[in-house]
């Protein structure tokens, strides 16, 4: 789904920062109890916390986007590590609200 303009992301730390697996797994065992029904991730980037948190236990795991370059390169990264696969919406929260999806929020 593309609900928003177009939007590039300028940074180039998300490919150093999916490496950062220890992180990630702290991350997941402090927050990965919280983690069902539906949960949003806001800002999903490449996918690197997608693919560490996601562990199909979510009843539906929502990846809201803004830069589809983005959503490209997550997509392939789920797909490569025969991931759970989200849904992904490329856009900001207006394009969530459009499609009034239930949520868990986390940061």
């Amino acid at each position: 789904m593309n609900n928003s303009r177009e939007f590039s992301y300028q940074g180039a730390e998300l490919a150093l920062f999916a490496q950062a697996r220890n992180w990630k797994f702290y991350v997941k065992s402090e927050v990965g109890e919280y983690l069902f029904g539906d949960v949003l991730e806001i800002g999903a980037g490449i996918g690197g916390t997608t693919i560490a948190l996601n562990d199909g236990s979510a009843r539906r795991w929502l990846c809201l986007e803004p830069d589809q370059n983005q959503v490209n390169q997550l997509q392939s990264l789920v797909a490569r590590n025969n991931a759970p696969a989200p849904l992904v919406i490329v856009g900001s929260l207006a394009a969530l609200l459009k499609n009034r999806r239930s949520t868990v929020f986390y940061t």
